[in-house]
């Protein structure tokens, strides 16, 4: 993970790689982590929260069609936490 400060009059940028987004959706599944993970300059932490906590006040917006079915596949989200949990991205 990289935080990268903003260029003027631009956003910043924080660059995820797979293995951190793996890493935040393994870290959902286990009920003693802090669900975080912060970059190495300790600029910027990211947290991971279920959708049931997020989604209390409103309704989750849509997802892009081409992502979706991803999402809809159990199977392909399994295989994606198991992949985090074999990387020893869980601790």
């Amino acid at each position: 993970m990289k935080y990268i400060k903003p260029e003027k009059g631009r956003l910043p940028i924080l660059e995820l790689t797979r293995r951190n987004l793996l890493t935040l959706l393994a870290k959902l599944e286990d009920p003693t982590s802090k669900q975080t993970v912060i970059d190495e300059d300790r600029m910027i932490a990211v947290r991971a929260v279920p959708d049931d906590a997020h989604y209390t006040t409103r309704q989750p917006g849509e997802v892009q069609r081409s992502h979706a079915n991803k999402f809809e596949n159990v199977e392909w989200a399994e295989e994606r936490r198991q992949e985090a949990i074999d990387e020893g991205a869980g601790g």
